[in-house]
C-alpha cells in the first residue's frame, strides 16, 4: 500500500471513528484501545505521512536548487583555481594557503622516448587508416571499363518421354537480381 492509500484508508477509519465511538475499549494486538485513543494513534500516522511528503517535496527542491548553483559555481572554481596558479605559481606557501599545489614542471622525452612515442604513433594512424586533409586530398577514385552484364532466367527444359513414371517438372526459380 502506498503511502496515498494509506492516508485515506486511515483517514476514512477516523471517520468511522468518530461517526461510531465504541463506549467499551477494544483488545487489539494484545492492548487494549479506546475509541478516542485509536482515532489519536491512526490521527499520528496521517500527520507524519504528511510530513514526510512536505519534507520530500522540501528535498527536492533543495536539490534542484543546489544542482542549478553547482552549473553555475562549478566553472568559476576551476577560473579562480587556474587563476590562482597562474598567478601564485612560483609561491608554493601562498597556493598551499588556498588548498592548492604548484603545477608539475613538464619533463622533456627523451630520444628514446620521443622515437618510441613517433613509432606508436605512426603504427597507430596506419592501423586505423587515418589520414591528414593533404592525404585526403590525394585520394581519388578512379572508375574505368565498367561492364553490365544482363541477367536473363533459364528456360524450363522441354518434357522428353520417359517410359518410368510420369515426373512433373518444377518450374524454374527467376534469376536474383545482381547487387548494385
Amino acid at each position: 500500500m502506498n503511502k496515498v492509500t494509506l492516508a485515506q484508508s486511515l483517514t476514512r477509519l477516523i471517520a468511522g471513528l468518530k461517526l461510531h465511538p465504541s463506549s467499551t475499549p477494544v483488545v487489539l494486538e494484545g492492548q487494549s484501545y479506546t475509541s478516542s485513543s485509536l482515532i489519536e494513534l491512526l490521527q499520528s500516522l496521517v500527520d507524519a505521512l504528511t510530513k514526510v511528503d512536505a519534507a520530500k517535496a522540501q528535498w527536492s527542491d533543495t536539490l534542484q536548487q543546489m544542482v542549478g548553483l553547482k552549473a553555475e559555481v562549478i566553472p568559476v572554481v576551476g577560473a579562480l583555481r587556474s587563476y590562482l596558479l597562474t598567478t601564485n605559481g612560483s609561491s608554493p606557501s601562498v597556493l598551499g594557503d588556498y588548498g592548492l599545489s604548484p603545477r608539475k614542471p613538464k619533463t622533456p622525452l627523451t630520444g628514446e622516448r620521443q622515437a618510441a612515442a613517433t613509432a606508436k604513433a605512426r603504427a597507430t594512424r596506419a592501423a586505423r587508416h587515418t589520414m591528414g586533409s593533404k592525404q585526403k586530398a590525394g585520394v581519388k577514385g578512379d572508375v574505368t571499363g565498367v561492364v553490365v552484364t544482363p541477367v536473363t532466367a533459364p528456360k524450363a527444359p522441354s518434357p522428353t518421354p520417359s517410359t518410368g513414371p510420369a515426373v512433373t517438372p518444377t518450374p524454374a526459380s527467376p534469376a536474383s537480381s545482381a547487387s548494385h
